[in-house]
C-alpha cells in the first residue's frame, strides 16, 4: 500500500476544527487528514495535517497572486516610466524598484495581519500603509520621507474604497472626502493599488495565507514543525538583511542598495519551493522564484541588465545550502554587472554568508532543535528545565522517538540517532533521512509518537519562559554557535508612552474612538516610520532603510524590530538627541494631534534563546528615560485663559465646529476624518440624503451588530457577561486595551509564539 505523504504542522494556539474545515473547503481541500486521523475528530488541535498533494495545490494558488502582485507593481513602473520619458527624465531608480518589490512580497506573506476589522466602512487596519507605500514610490521616490504621508496613504485606501461602492455610496463618501491635489498625482499609483486589492479580495487571500500559516511548517520534524514557512521566511530575510548592511559598515565599504535589495528579495524567496516537494525543496525553490520574478524582465528596456537580477536571486536561493565558495562562484557574475568588478567577490560573500546565516539563525531562534535534543537527554526532574518537559511530556516522548530513530538508522545511542536525523552526519545521505521522516509519519504506529511530541513542544513554545527557566535555557540552548550574528544583529524595542492620557483627555466620543485608532498607527506604522526616518536622514545613511519583514511585533503601544546593531545604536542616539524633530518628521499631524505621547527605546545583542533577548531589551528598557515628548502647542491654563471645551485641560485657541477648543482636540477630530470617522458630519449636511441614506448606509455598516443585539445573539461569553449588565438593549465598546501586549509578549521563546 502507497504510503501517504503528510505535511503536519504544529500551532502553539490550538486551531478549531470546524473553522479549518471550512476555510478548506473554500478552496477545494475537503479532507484534513489531522486533527480527524485515527481517534477521530476534536473540537481544536494543536497539529494539523495535510497530505502533501493538497498543501502543493494551495500552495502553487498562493505562488500565482504573489506573481500577480508584482505583474501589478510593475504595470505601474512602466506607466511612470513612460510618462517620465514624455517629460524628458529618466527612469526611476532601480534601487527604489527593487525596493517595493520586496515590500510588496514581504506584505503578502503577512496578510491575515492586515484584515481590515470593518469592511463596511472607510476605516482601514494600519497595516495596509505598507503596501500603500510601496505603490507611492514609485510615482513619489522621496514620498517615504513626507511627513504628510498619512494622509496621503490614507487617501489612497479611500480611493480604493470608493472604486468598489455604488454609485449612491460614493456620493456619500465622496462629500467627505473631496479629491486632494497630491492624490491626483499619485493617480496610477492608486490605480494599481486598487487593482491589486481587488486581486486580494477576489482570490479570498485573507483566508488563503492564514490557511497556509496553520498548516504549512518550515520543516515537518517535531520540534521544527511549530514555526510557519510565511514567518521563518520573513525573519530570515531581517536578519539576513542586518548582517549585511552591518558586514558591509564594519568592513567600510560602501553599502550597495541594488544588492542589498536583492539579498531581500532572496531572502524572502529562498525557500518559496518547498511546499510544492520538501525533499527537492531547493530545486523546486528557483524554478518558483524564477517564475515569481518572470514580470521583471519587461523592465529591460528601461533597466538594461534586469534579467541578471532574476538570475542572481535564482543562484542565490539554489546555492544557499551550498558551500560558501559554490555561492560566491555562482553569484560573482551576476553581481559584477551590479556593482563593478573590483567589488564583485567582497559583495558575492557578504551576500552569501548573510542570506545563510539569516537562514540558519532563524531556525534556531524559532524551530529550536536542541530542545528535543536535550529533553531526551533529562532522567528527572533534575532542573527547571527538565522538570518542565517532564510535566508536558516532552522528555518521555522525545526517548520514544529517539528509541525509533536509533532502530532504523542502525545507532546503537538513542540520542546520537535524534542528533543525526535532525542535523545530519557525515556520510549519511539527507534525501535517505527525508524519506525516513515521511515513512515515519506514514505509519500509524510511529504517527502517534510524532502527532504528541509535536503537540507537546507547541505548548513548551507557547510557554512563557522567565525565571530559572530563562536560565536553564541559555545555558543550555545559548551561546554555541553564530556568535556573530549576534554581534551583528541588534532588537530594538520601542514602548509608546502616554497612550491613556492621550486618548482619556477628551470629552468626546468620536474623538475617543478615532484616537484609539490612530494610536494604532503610530504603533503599528508611525514607530516604524520613526525608526526609517532616523536611519536615513539622521544618521547620514540616507540609503539604508528598515524593511517592513524587520518589525517582529506590533501592538499595545510596543515594537520589536531587528535592525543592525550599528543602525540600531545610531537609532539610540538620535531619538535621545533630537527625539522632537525626530517625532514630527516621522508622525507629522499626529505629532501634534497627541502631544503627550513619549517613546522610550531599548535595544539588546540578538541571542539564540530569544526569550533571553527580549528580556534584555526590557531590562534596558526600564532604565532608560522617557524620550520624544509631544511638540510645544502653548502654555498650560491659567486663570486668564479660557480652557479647551473638550479636554479641560489646555487653553482653547481657536474656534472649531462652534466651541473654543486647543489645537491638539482640532487635529484629533481632523484626523477622525482620515480614519473614516465621519459619518455625523456628512449627517448634518443634508436632512434629504440623511433619510434617504440612513437604511443603506445600516446595511453596510452595522447590520448584523444591531440584529445580534436586539436578538440577544453573542457569539462570545465576554459579551453576554457585558449585555447582562447593560440597562438597555444597545452595547458601545468605547475602548479595547492591548497595552500589556508587549510585556506579555516579552516571555514568548520563539517569534512563533507571537502569532
Amino acid at each position: 500500500m502507497a504510503i501517504v505523504k503528510l505535511v503536519v504542522k504544529a500551532n502553539v494556539v490550538p486551531v478549531r476544527t470546524l473553522t479549518l474545515k471550512r476555510m478548506l473547503e473554500r478552496f477545494d481541500v475537503g479532507r484534513t487528514v489531522l486533527p480527524c486521523l485515527d481517534a477521530g475528530c476534536s473540537a481544536s488541535s494543536h497539529v494539523v495535517a495535510l497530505d502533501s498533494e493538497s498543501i502543493a495545490r494551495l500552495w502553487r494558488r498562493f505562488v500565482e497572486v504573489l506573481r500577480a502582485s508584482i505583474e501589478e507593481l510593475v504595470k505601474l513602473v512602466k506607466e511612470v516610466n513612460e510618462a517620465r520619458r514624455r517629460e524628458g527624465r529618466g527612469p526611476i531608480r532601480l534601487d527604489v524598484v527593487l525596493e517595493s518589490i520586496g515590500d510588496v512580497i514581504s506584505y503578502v506573506y503577512r496578510w491575515p495581519l492586515y484584515r481590515s476589522p470593518f469592511k463596511g466602512l472607510a476605516i482601514y487596519t494600519p497595516f495596509v500603509s505598507y503596501l500603500a507605500t510601496a505603490f507611492a514610490r514609485i510615482v513619489d521616490e522621496d514620498i517615504d520621507l513626507n511627513p504628510d504621508i498619512y494622509s496621503i496613504v490614507y487617501g489612497m485606501l479611500v480611493e480604493c474604497k470608493k472604486s468598489a461602492m455604488d454609485a449612491e455610496i460614493r456620493e456619500f463618501v465622496e462629500q467627505v472626502f473631496p479629491r486632494d491635489e497630491k492624490l491626483e498625482k499619485l493617480r496610477p499609483a492608486i490605480d494599481s493599488l486598487c487593482r491589486l486589492l481587488d486581486l486580494f479580495e477576489r482570490e479570498k487571500l485573507e483566508d488563503l495565507i492564514e490557511l497556509l500559516l496553520y498548516t504549512i511548517p518550515a520543516d515537518t520534524r517535531p520540534g521544527l514543525n511549530h514555526s510557519s514557512l510565511l514567518l521563518h521566511d520573513s525573519l530570515s530575510s531581517a536578519i539576513a538583511y542586518s548582517f549585511a548592511v552591518e558586514e558591509l559598515l564594519h568592513r567600510r565599504l560602501e553599502t550597495p542598495p541594488l544588492a542589498i535589495h536583492v539579498l531581500r528579495i532572496a531572502s524572502l524567496l529562498h525557500d518559496v519551493g518547498k511546499p510544492l516537494e520538501y525533499e527537492r525543496h531547493v530545486e523546486r525553490s528557483v524554478e518558483v522564484v524564477r517564475h515569481v520574478l518572470e514580470p521583471l524582465r519587461e523592465l529591460e528596456n528601461y533597466y538594461a541588465g534586469i534579467s541578471s537580477i532574476v538570475d542572481l536571486v535564482a543562484a542565490l536561493v539554489e546555492k544557499h545550502h551550498a558551500s560558501l565558495e559554490e555561492c560566491i562562484e555562482a553569484a560573482r557574475g551576476p553581481i559584477a554587472g551590479l556593482v563593478g568588478g573590483d567589488r564583485a567577490g567582497v559583495i558575492a560573500e557578504v551576500l552569501c554568508s548573510a542570506l545563510r546565516k539569516g537562514d540558519q539563525y532563524a531556525s534556531s531562534l524559532d524551530r529550536v532543535v536542541d530542545l528535543v535534543i536535550e529533553a531526551a537527554k533529562c532522567g528527572g526532574g533534575e532542573d527547571e528545565f527538565c522538570r518542565v518537559m517532564g510535566e508536558l511530556g516532552v522528555a518521555d516522548l522525545a526517548k520514544r522517538l529517539a528509541s525509533i530513530l536509533a532502530g532504523r538508522l542502525g545507532v546503537s545511542d538513542p540520542v546520537k540517532a535524534l542528533e543525526i536525523a535532525y542535523r545530519g552526519a557525515r556520510g549519511v545521505d539527507s534525501e535517505k533521512l527525508w524519506r525516513l521522516w515521511s515513512e515515519l509519519w506514514g505509519s500509524p504506529a510511529t504517527r502517534e509518537v510524532l502527532v504528541e511530541l509535536s503537540e507537546a513542544l507547541a505548548k513548551f513554545v507557547g510557554f512563557r519562559a522567565r525565571g530559572r527557566l530563562l536560565e536553564y535555557l541559555e545555558e543550555r540552548l545559548g551561546g554555541r554557535r553564530e556568535r556573530d550574528v549576534g554581534e551583528r544583529v541588534s532588537l530594538v524595542l520601542v514602548d509608546v508612552g502616554g497612550v491613556q492620557a492621550s486618548i482619556r483627555e477628551t470629552q468626546r466620543l468620536r474623538v475617543l474612538a478615532s484616537s484609539s485608532l490612530a494610536i494604532d498607527y503610530v504603533t503599528v506604522y508611525g514607530i516604524y516610520r520613526l525608526l526609517n526616518v532616523a536611519t536615513r536622514v539622521f544618521s547620514g545613511t540616507t540609503i539604508l532603510s528598515i524593511p517592513p519583514e524587520a518589525v517582529v511585533f506590533a501592538g499595545g503601544g510596543t515594537i520589536h524590530a531587528l535592525v543592525p546593531r550599528h543602525i540600531a545604536e545610531k537609532l539610540k542616539d538620535v531619538l535621545s538627541s533630537d527625539a522632537a524633530r525626530a517625532k514630527a518628521e516621522a508622525l507629522g499631524m499626529l505629532s501634534v494631534a497627541f502631544p503627550s505621547l513619549t517613546f522610550r527605546l531599548a535595544i539588546a545583542r540578538l541571542e539564540r534563546v530569544y526569550a533571553l533577548t527580549v528580556k534584555r531589551a526590557y531590562d534596558a528598557l526600564f532604565e532608560e528615560k522617557i524620550v520624544g515628548g509631544g511638540a510645544s502647542i502653548g502654555v498650560g491654563l491659567s486663570k486668564f485663559a479660557e480652557p479647551c471645551k473638550w479636554c479641560w485641560k489646555r487653553p482653547a485657541q481657536l474656534v472649531f465646529q462652534g466651541e473654543e477648543v486647543c489645537i491638539p482636540c482640532m487635529l484629533k477630530y481632523i484626523t477622525s476624518w482620515l480614519l473614516g470617522f465621519t459619518t455625523r458630519t456628512v449627517w448634518l449636511l443634508d436632512r434629504a440624503w440623511r433619510e434617504r441614506s440612513k437604511s443603506r448606509i445600516y446595511s453596510v455598516v452595522c447590520e448584523e451588530i444591531v440584529e445580534s443585539v436586539r436578538g440577544r445573539r453573542f457569539e462570545f461569553d465576554p459579551l453576554e457577561k457585558i449585555a447582562e449588565g447593560a440597562r438597555g438593549q444597545t452595547i458601545a465598546v468605547l475602548k479595547s486595551d492591548g497595552n500589556v501586549m508587549g510585556v506579555f509578549m516579552s516571555g514568548a521563546l520563539t517569534p512563533a509564539a507571537y502569532y
